[in-house]
């Protein structure tokens, strides 16, 4: 019979690690979805501010979204997760900011839309980097998927 806790006296492991907040700092607040969907351009910009990605995320799904906070959300300082959610986002204009993104991972993901300009595509599967992981995705997909789940952790 195993003990509550776990095997022996300790106690089961962690899924994963939250790291501890320093000592006295607030947990940032995160916002309702519906109250980022709601959100005029000016809140936008809040959660477009926010140090949770997923709340970055979430405001790239605001329909009072501009040009210019789609940029900033493709900001190649941006979490991975949030520049992810641009390259994938349906806006042609994503596409076209996504394909600077530094990460072959989003200019992999340009390569595949189909708003994604001829010249533009052309261009990406001219890239050695993209090229390569194409390559690698087309000869082992799980692979693929393991070493973008293995980036998209390491940020």
């Amino acid at each position: 019979m195993v003990p509550e806790g776990g095997v022996g006296d300790e106690p089961p492991p962690a899924l994963h690690h939250v790291p501890d907040r320093p000592e006295g700092a607030e947990r940032p607040e995160r916002p309702d979805p519906g109250r980022v969907a709601s959100a005029d351009v000016e809140e936008l910009w809040t959660w477009i501010d926010h140090p949770d990605p997923a709340v970055q995320v979430q405001a790239l799904q605001g329909p009072a979204l501009t040009d210019e906070q789609l940029l900033a959300l493709a900001d190649p300082d941006r979490d991975f997760s949030v520049r992810f959610a641009v390259a994938i986002d349906h806006r042609p204009l994503a596409a076209l900011y996504a394909a600077d993104d530094p990460h072959p991972v989003m200019r992999v993901l340009v390569t595949g839309r189909d708003d994604c300009p001829a010249q533009l595509r052309d261009e990406l599967l001219a890239d050695p980097e993209v090229r390569a992981l194409r390559q690698r995705i087309a000869a082992s997909p799980l692979l693929a998927q393991l070493d973008l789940l293995r980036q998209m952790s390491d940020g």
